[in-house]
């Protein structure tokens, strides 16, 4: 829950003048969680030093975070056997997408 509520956080202190989407999907063995925000784009400068604690400031209230946010995601989804799917190339992309991947459990899989 901690992941999704970060990158929620982020989508929507970051989208103050678009939208934000939430997309549920099952791809093969993976419950997939798609996070899609149509404002203010993650920029490459930021894709660079993702990892590093670096934070970027808030568009509307020009807040810093510590930089834990997406570090914390990471480090949840590595807990849970799942991934953090971080967008590498931004170059002429509007908006920003991350997806979470969980495992499906096999015991819960459908007949």
């Amino acid at each position: 829950m901690r992941a999704i509520i970060n990158l929620l956080n982020n989508a929507i202190d970051f989208s103050a003048k678009g939208n934000v989407q939430i997309i549920v999907t099952v791809q093969k063995k993976w419950l997939v969680i798609t996070i899609l925000g149509t404002g203010t784009s993650i920029t490459d400068e930021v894709c660079a030093v993702f990892g590093s604690g670096q934070s970027s400031p808030r568009p509307i209230t020009g807040e810093v975070g510590n930089g834990l946010g997406l570090n914390i995601v990471e480090r949840v989804m590595e807990e849970h056997d799942g991934e953090f799917v971080w967008p590498k190339n931004r170059a002429n992309q509007q908006g920003t997408e991350v997806s979470i991947k969980f495992p499906i459990n096999s015991e819960l899989e459908s007949p």
